[in-house]
């Protein structure tokens, strides 16, 4: 999957790699900078920037 697939308020699971533990999060907003889209997961108290170098599954 990919961040321009994600919509705000959706549920996902994510991993900086195959070989990190995977985060659950949703998606609070999706932006673009530098031509990059990116997206903001709330993942407890903690807010996370993502991008495409992310494996990004379905919760």
């Amino acid at each position: 999957m990919k961040i321009e697939d994600l919509k705000v308020g959706q549920r996902i699971k994510f991993a900086a790699s195959e070989y990190h533990l995977s985060l659950k999060g949703v998606v609070k907003e999706k932006y673009e900078q530098d031509g990059q889209i990116k997206a903001v997961i709330k993942v407890a108290n903690y807010r996370i920037i993502i991008d495409n170098t992310y494996l990004i599954f379905t919760d």
